[in-house]
């Protein structure tokens, strides 16, 4: 029946891929029911009523095929994003907490930074004061012992 119907209608070229470009043509797009190369078109307008009805029920069933397969598609790619957008928003909290973790470290080195700095200006002074009474003593021992030599020579 349907090779009587496709002698009995009349066919229309319309425009359609090149078909060099086999590998650019997704899985998806088969599930879908895209069509990208299509040679002619039927029309429908001199057949008798009930077989135009029976066509057209034909192509309705078939489009409600592919409706449903490109309904799974559509759920299987949501899944999908879903799964990846959820492993996303694991590795942002990862981040989130090792930068907290990090600011936290840093916050601490700043503070052991400006202890060791406040020791060591602590220790610099504590040694100036240490030098200036090493040189005056220094000064009075060469003092002392100027004065012993010549109490000696005397």
């Amino acid at each position: 029946m349907y090779e009587a119907f496709e002698e009995t209608v009349t066919k229309l070229p319309m425009p359609h891929m090149s078909t060099d470009s086999d590998s650019d043509e997704s899985e998806d797009d088969l599930a879908l029911g895209l069509v990208f190369d299509r040679s002619t078109a039927s029309s429908t307008a001199s057949m008798e009523p009930l077989e135009r009805l029976e066509v057209l029920q034909r192509v309705n069933s078939d489009l409600a095929k592919k409706l449903v397969e490109a309904e799974r598609t559509l759920q299987r790619r949501l899944a999908d994003h879903e799964a990846e957008l959820e492993e996303m928003e694991a590795r942002l909290e990862e981040a989130k907490s090792e930068l907290s973790a990090a600011k936290r470290e840093e916050k601490e080195l700043r503070s052991k930074e400006r202890s060791n700095q406040t020791q060591i200006a602590a220790l610099e002074s504590e040694i100036t004061k240490v030098q200036k009474i090493l040189d005056n003593s220094r000064a009075m021992y060469n003092s002392l012992q100027k004065q012993y030599q010549e109490q000696l020579s005397m």
